[in-house]
């Protein structure tokens, strides 16, 4: 799971590290779901992947879910990466 928190502006740039961004976009690496910062720090970290397994895309550059994942994909933003 890769943790990447967002500015709206400019929109959709990465968040220097320690800014918490106005968005946070959580990715499996083919699914990519979009919560505020206070949503995203009221879910757990399994409540976060069972919304993944579901395959719910959502947010400014949503797709819908068929991407193949990326191995090997690194955090991008200094935030946090839980294990797979």
């Amino acid at each position: 799971m890769i943790v990447t928190r967002l500015l709206l502006t400019p929109i959709c740039h990465v968040a220097p590290p320690g800014i918490p961004g106005d968005v946070v976009r959580v990715s499996d690496g083919g699914v990519e779901i979009y919560l505020l910062p206070d949503e995203f720090a009221a879910h757990t970290e399994v409540s976060l992947r069972a919304r993944l397994a579901q395959g719910q895309s959502t947010g400014c550059d949503a797709d819908d879910g068929t991407r193949s994942a990326t191995a090997g994909s690194t955090d991008q933003d200094g935030g946090h990466r839980s294990g797979a």
